[in-house]
């Protein structure tokens, strides 16, 4: 997995969670580590590089990720695969 690669820090792949109160809602992790939780997003089209600034969408996905699993820390990481550069 690429945090893995860029921050040495094992994690396994994610799975998917259903809400604790309502099972009609769940989220997908892209990784769990030993205590913390990774969401990787690829950089915003027309860019050369990974994500600058982060806009509301990916922190409302990681608050809903974190109340479907209990957890407390998620790291937002952006990624850009064509230059195989990282940002967290």
């Amino acid at each position: 997995m690429i945090f893995v690669v860029f921050q040495e820090a094992p994690i396994s792949t994610g799975g998917y969670f259903h809400h604790p109160s309502d099972h009609r809602y769940g989220a997908s992790l892209d990784g769990i580590g030993q205590c913390f939780f990774v969401e990787v997003k690829t950089r915003a089209q027309d860019r050369s590089s990974p994500l600058t600034c982060v806009t509301a969408s990916p922190i409302i996905q990681c608050n809903f990720q974190r109340a479907c699993t209990g957890g407390n820390i998620t790291f937002l990481m952006s990624y850009h695969p064509e230059q195989n550069s990282a940002k967290c």
